[in-house]
């Protein structure tokens, strides 16, 4: 029983009856209330205290996550006491104030605000107990994990940094992409109907050829012109056709209005001599 125990045993132990007597002898004052109920649960003990207040702390502290508790309350009360609250003496609020507790004894709202207080702490107990009965297991898994391999387990916590760096090369790469689809746009310049100036990669299947002001080409022959540039490794390829009639001559003017355009396209020490296709 709690400390201030002590008034009830001296007045079992100083009763003329044999059993209040028996009953005061066996009464030990402890230090609280969940002192006593933690020794009921390992000695063949029991604590005494206010009837309300033991159902409350047993549902709040000793409930397990089914709704069951080690502890149980006595049906009867070793001591029934009445209990009331100090007033001044000839308060004249006396007979309204006992008006008001009688009206809410007999109304049963005491009975029911305790049953509700009861069931209210019993269901937090509750939670409370799952909650803690599933990180103890989380924490158990874990450990067995560990012990098992050797190494925790990997989980997505683990590997989200690999998948944020895959999905931000991933834009980066896209970027990138879409920049060169902009920049390698074809640029056709059209130079007297005769000329078509376009950029190419490198890897282009055709052939490199130089064309001198001298060539001779026979009828419907295409000839190519390309130019190479070191700096922005691009090809200019100008593509014009021969027209039977106008021979050389025109061979002549279309190259003298071709060969600057593709000097300042590409670089100009880039260009080779000339060579006869033919």
């Amino acid at each position: 029983m709690p400390s201030y125990g002590k008034h009830f045993r001296k007045f079992y132990s100083d009763s003329e009856s044999p059993l209040f007597q028996a009953l005061g002898s066996l009464m030990n004052p402890g230090p609280s209330l969940m002192e006593g109920l933690k020794m009921a649960l390992v000695k063949r003990s029991g604590h005494l205290d206010a009837r309300k207040y033991i159902q409350y702390e047993i549902l709040d502290k000793f409930t397990e996550k089914d709704g069951s508790t080690p502890l149980y309350v006595t049906r009867g009360s070793v001591s029934p006491t009445p209990c009331g609250w100090p007033i001044p003496h000839d308060a004249p609020y006396k007979a309204h104030l006992d008006r008001l507790i009688l009206a809410t004894l007999e109304a049963g709202l005491y009975d029911k605000w305790t049953a509700d207080l009861m069931r209210e702490t019993k269901l937090r107990s509750q939670r409370r107990q799952r909650q803690r009965h599933a990180a103890d297991h989380e924490g158990q898994a874990e450990s067995r994990a560990i012990n098992e391999d050797g190494l925790p387990t990997l989980t997505i916590n683990h590997t989200q940094g690999a998948f944020i760096l895959l999905l931000l090369g991933l834009v980066f790469n896209t970027l990138i992409f879409s920049s060169e689809l902009l920049c390698g746009q074809e640029l056709i310049l059209d130079t007297g109907g005769a000329a078509e100036l376009m950029r190419s990669p490198l890897n282009t299947s055709c052939t490199t050829i130089a064309i001198t002001d001298s060539t001779t080409t026979p009828s419907g022959v295409v000839k190519d012109l390309f130019g190479k540039s070191a700096l922005d490794q691009w090809q200019v390829m100008a593509t014009f056709e021969v027209n039977l009639e106008k021979r050389n001559t025109t061979i002549t003017d279309r190259l003298s209005k071709l060969i600057p355009l593709a000097r300042q396209v590409g670089n100009s020490e880039q260009f080779g001599h000339a060579k006869d296709l033919t």
